[in-house]
């Protein structure tokens, strides 16, 4: 899903980090085009402008914040977790569908972030318990289902022996604990 940006948010996020200022109307605008252009780009940089202002190293917020947005992108780093967010998401489906029938934690730790794994761009420790609560939660829907499947093969089996009544005579022999008998065990299966 994109992210969304809303100017008048960030607006008020600023001029409330600033003490309650807000800029004039000239510099309102040059900041609305370069938030329409690239939003994420302004809204890091006003994390920047907050965080220098807080710390005291800015004393004239909204002029910094537009020289701040002047600059070259190519000199500025710009996070975006639209990416991570996507990764995740998918992660969280594919552990739903497919990952919860791991019996392990290491196994669906490294099919997650392991070497190849779909976050391991991403890896880190809360991330890593986000995945292993999911995991947890659907784990027993997975136990379940193999158990259905387990009981399921085991029926189909016993049916296909079973043909009118008998033992079919292309069945492999058993043992008296039902186990399968050997082929080394078998002198000669003709005679089975």
């Amino acid at each position: 899903m994109p992210q969304t940006y809303s100017w008048a948010d960030e607006r008020e996020r600023a001029a409330e980090a600033f003490g309650g200022r807000y800029p004039d109307a000239e510099l309102e605008q040059d900041l609305i085009e370069a938030f329409r252009d690239r939003p994420a780009f302004v809204v890091d940089a006003i994390n920047d402008v907050i965080g220098g202002y807080e710390a005291g190293r800015i004393t004239s917020p909204w002029p910094f914040l537009r020289k701040r947005i002047a600059e070259p992108a190519a000199d500025v780093v710009v996070s975006d977790t639209r990416e991570r967010d996507k990764r995740v998401a998918q992660a969280q489906g594919w552990i739903r569908s497919t990952g919860l029938h791991f019996e392990q934690e290491s196994e669906l730790v490294d099919e997650l972030f392991g070497s190849t794994g779909r976050l391991r761009g991403w890896d880190s420790a809360p991330l890593r318990e986000e995945m292993l609560s999911l995991w947890r939660q659907v784990r027993p829907a997975g136990e379940q289902l193999e158990c259905e499947a387990e009981d399921r093969i085991k029926a189909q089996v016993d049916a296909l022996e079973r043909v009118d009544g008998h033992t079919r005579r292309t069945s492999r022999p058993r043992n008296a604990d039902g186990s399968f008998v050997s082929p080394l065990d078998v002198d000669d299966w003709a005679a089975v």
